[in-house]
């Protein structure tokens, strides 16, 4: 992903964006972001959590988000056809830490949680933005073959939370799979590659884009589709702005708009939260816990959750050009 940007200017630019979204609605604004995030694909650098010292908190390049709604195509439902369950050799197992300890600061779980944006083919000239948010059907399915055959379960947010709470212990292999924005291609593509294999994941979505129709995000008729259906669906923000840039009152309304629109869908109030960009402050944090919220994930790399950092929980964030080999290792070591 480029690095010559600064992140400000990423803010600045969505500050204006969402200015214009208030004015010409999301669909001028969402046409406006595909200039700006082709000119570059922005590095803001993740604040510290309440209980995370600046020290732990990833490089730049490690964090960097980046919306990719109008920038990668969506695939239709015909136009990717799902890979035969033979499609790919698996690599011999590897180990996978198991222990559920105590440390000195809480309880710790050795649990990693992926992070996916879209699931859907590219053209080969894709630039490395694009191949930062998006694996291929293909692909998916053969990491979701993987975890089948090493003796990976899915496990939600919630589980993992209640564990390092003081509750029963995860599986000796507990996984989470998460998806950010809310794209079609979740729904269409990813979704059934799911059900296929056995798993759930965490779907946090932003309400705005959906509300307004916009194309390439799911439908509300999906979203509570995937709720039915045993997935759970989480915040991801209203309109996806940097939330550290918001006074005290946008920001709630950010976080409280995006809560009752979830929750006129699907029936269920969202407790679990993910950062737009990566970035948070305490000013953030103190508003969600206000809101009822239980934990956050954040884009810091890493498999390590531990109980002090329920709104800093680490992710393995998952590229296009990942390997099986290095997916497997991914696992391990969470980078």
């Amino acid at each position: 992903m480029s690095t010559t940007c600064a992140s400000v200017r990423v803010g600045e630019q969505r500050e204006g964006l969402a200015r214009r979204a208030r004015r010409g609605g999301v669909a001028v604004v969402m046409a406006l972001a595909v200039v700006a995030l082709a000119a570059c694909a922005p590095a803001p650098t993740q604040e510290p959590s309440p209980t995370t010292t600046p020290t732990s908190q990833p490089s730049p390049t490690a964090t960097a988000f980046v919306p990719t709604a109008t920038a990668t195509p969506q695939p239709s439902p015909t136009a990717t056809p799902l890979p035969t369950a033979t499609s790919t050799p698996q690599p011999p197992p590897t180990a996978t830490p198991t222990a559920r300890a105590a440390s000195t600061g809480g309880r710790v779980a050795p649990v990693p949680i992926l992070m996916y944006h879209h699931i859907a083919d590219l053209p080969d000239d894709a630039n490395s933005t694009r191949r930062d948010y998006a694996v291929s059907p293909a692909r998916f399915e053969e990491q979701l073959r993987y975890l089948k055959e090493q003796g990976y379960e899915s496990v939600s947010l919630y589980a993992v939370i209640r564990y390092l709470e003081g509750a029963d212990p995860l599986p000796a292999r507990a996984v989470v799979i998460t998806f950010d924005d809310g794209y079609r291609d979740n729904a269409v593509v990813a979704f059934p590659l799911l059900v296929k294999h056995g798993f759930t994941a965490t779907f946090f979505i932003n309400p705005q884009p959906i509300d307004d129709g916009y194309p390439g995000y799911m439908t509300w008729a999906q979203v509570e589709q995937l709720s039915r259906s045993g997935m759970d669906v989480e915040s991801h923000s209203y309109s996806h702005p940097m939330l550290t840039r918001l006074s005290d009152e946008d920001l709630l309304q950010e976080i409280r708009k995006a809560g009752d629109a979830i929750e006129r869908h699907t029936g269920k109030r969202p407790r679990l939260f993910s950062y737009p960009y990566g970035t948070y402050n305490r000013q953030v944090v103190k508003a969600l816990r206000a809101e009822g919220y239980l934990g956050a994930v954040t884009l810091r790399s890493g498999t390590a959750q531990t109980s002090p950092s329920v709104f800093d929980l680490a992710r393995v964030w998952v590229r296009y050009d990942d390997t099986l080999e290095a997916f497997a290792a991914k696992l391990e070591r969470g980078r």
